[in-house]
Formats: structure tokens, sequence, C-alpha cells
């Protein structure tokens, strides 16, 4: 009601002076003055939900307590690991990109309520462990094991999507390197050291830590449990290697002998499984040092990418002969 008198006024005073006025156009100019409060809180909140929209998903996920690895996408099969120290399993089960997986495979180890136990050496703690294959057997006993072998408590979700091609057992070591992806994330990027005071960063070669002006050693108990770590997962990566080479040389046969006349009965007969076993040239991972070792993990990761490739491509041009 005031806003239409203003107008009335204003076009009024305006006539008197001989000028024309657009009676619209002024109620727009004069609106915005008396924007109610409800308003105001209304926009405010349109601006903060644009704010947490516009957040990165390293972000979202420091808020909500997890990590999660970078996927390993094998014939297009995709797999992807998520870790948190606190939150439970089935919450991770429940996060909504999770919702269209496969199989959301899960492992928890938490610190047991019960008595430590004590030993000569002193207390030992103990945990309370589990897991949830969701379809995927004997794949949550792994992720048992990748927790304990890591030295971590927490919960660790791997969530695989079927891509309609069997992949044999080369899909245990992809749910196995995405899940220690995941924890190391986590170490890497926000676990905290005992006082809480001082986030873990990936440090240079020379093992040393910048703070300020100075320069101070780098914890030699933590670094010795992340190259502890990486040996074991260097290990593990050597042996998907192994498995995804004899997969690659047994595609590539098939693609050669596919047109030739002893095809059919070779394709009856039983294919050998593939198996890893640890090559003669093997490195003796226990003796590198950590920048060594984190230098040798990119490596890996580099050839099993290569490998992957050259098994889709060899995939499609078996598809294109028949």
């Amino acid at each position: 009601m005031l806003l239409k008198f203003v107008v009335v006024l204003f076009t009024f005073a305006a006539s008197e002076v001989g000028l024309e006025v657009d009676r619209e156009q002024v109620s727009v100019d004069i609106a915005p003055c008396c924007v109610d409060s409800t308003s105001i809180s209304t926009m405010s909140l349109k601006r903060s939900a644009g704010t947490m929209a516009d957040s990165t998903p390293d972000e979202r996920q420091r808020n909500n307590n997890y990590s999660v690895s970078e996927a390993v996408l094998d014939r297009k099969s995709r797999f992807a690991g998520y870790y948190s120290p606190s939150l439970p399993a089935r919450t991770l089960q429940s996060l909504p990109e999770l919702k269209p997986a496969t199989h959301r495979i899960a492992a928890w180890r938490v610190a047991s309520k019960q008595t430590t136990l004590k030993t000569s050496s002193g207390p030992l703690q103990l945990f309370d462990v589990g897991h949830d294959d969701d379809g995927e057997s004997w794949a949550g006993k792994r992720l048992e094991k990748v927790l304990e072998e890591m030295g971590v408590t927490g919960s660790i979700v791997v969530a695989r999507w079927y891509g309609g091609v069997l992949l044999g057992p080369v899909r245990f070591q992809h749910i196995e390197t995405v899940a220690r992806n995941a924890v190391r994330r986590w170490q890497q990027t926000w676990e905290r050291d005992g006082e809480g005071d001082r986030k873990r960063r990936q440090v240079d070669s020379a093992s040393r830590l910048e703070q300020g002006d100075k320069i101070v050693p780098r914890d030699p108990e933590l670094e010795e449990k992340e190259r502890r770590a990486l040996v074991k997962e260097l290990q593990s990566r050597d042996e998907s290697i192994v498995v995804l080479r004899q997969l690659l040389d047994q595609k590539k046969a098939d693609t050669v002998t596919a047109g030739s006349p002893l095809a059919a009965s070779q394709s009856s007969e039983p294919t050998k499984p593939l198996q890893a076993s640890p090559s003669a040239t093997s490195p003796e991972y226990e003796s590198f040092p950590l920048a060594r070792l984190q230098q040798l993990e990119k490596a890996r990761d580099a050839s099993i990418g290569f490998l992957l490739k050259q098994i889709d491509k060899t995939e499609a041009q078996q598809g294109s002969r028949k």
C-alpha cells in the first residue's frame, strides 16, 4: 500500500513539472527498497546453498570425514575405495553415489571395549572386526586383511560397478588396490599426529618437514610405518601386473588363432587359470628408502594402466572379427 502511495505521489510531482513517467518502471526501481526480511532470509539461504555446491570433492570428503581413492577401470568394470576412521561401514555403503553400484563390499576394524590383554611386552589391544561381502564372495575378508596390515582402524568400503565382462581373480587385486589407496589418501591428507596439531603431508626425498622458518626431521616412527605399508602395496601390485600380463598374452593368443582351423578344438579345451607368482627379479623392497618406494609406486600404477588399456584394445580387436 505504501509503495503504491509513493508511486502516485512521484508521478503527480513529475506531471506538475511536465515530465512523462513510466509507472511500471518506477515500481520496479522502488521495489528493492521494500523487500521484507523473509525475502532477504530466503536469498541468504540460496547463497549458502550455492556455496556448498561450489565446494570441491576433497572439501566435501573432509567435511564428511572420509576419503575416496582414484577409480580403477578394467574392461568396463569400475572400482573405487572409501575409507573413514570414524564412520560405520553402513554409513559409507549408504552414500548416494554408491547406490547404483553392483557390489558395496565392506570391512571394519575398531578398538574393542573389552579390557586389553596384558603380556610380558605390555598391554595388547583387542579389536572388533567384521566384513560384508555384499555378493562378492571372499572379498570382505580381503578388506579386513588390508585394515590389519596397514595398522588402521575404521571402516572401508569398495564399490564395484560391473561392466558386463567377467574379470576373474584380478578383480580381487583391484579391490585391494583401491582400498589401500583410500586409506593412504586419508593418511597423507587428513590424518593428524598424536597431538592433533599437525596434519601429515607427503615429504621430499630427504624426509624433512618445513615448519615456519625451521626445518625439523620427520617422525621416524610414522615414516617407517608408511614405508612398510608401501612395501606390501608394491608386492601386491607386482602380483597384479603378473596376472594382467598373463591375461594379455592369453587374449593376444586367442586373437591370433581365432581364424585358424584349430580354433574350434582349442576353444573347447579348459583354459589354464591365471596365477600370480613372484618374479625371479622382484626387487628387495624391504631395503629401499621411502622416497624410492614412492617413485616405484607411481611406476607400477603406470604399468597397470598400460596393461589394462592393452587388454581393452585386444578385446576390441576380437569383437571386430566376430
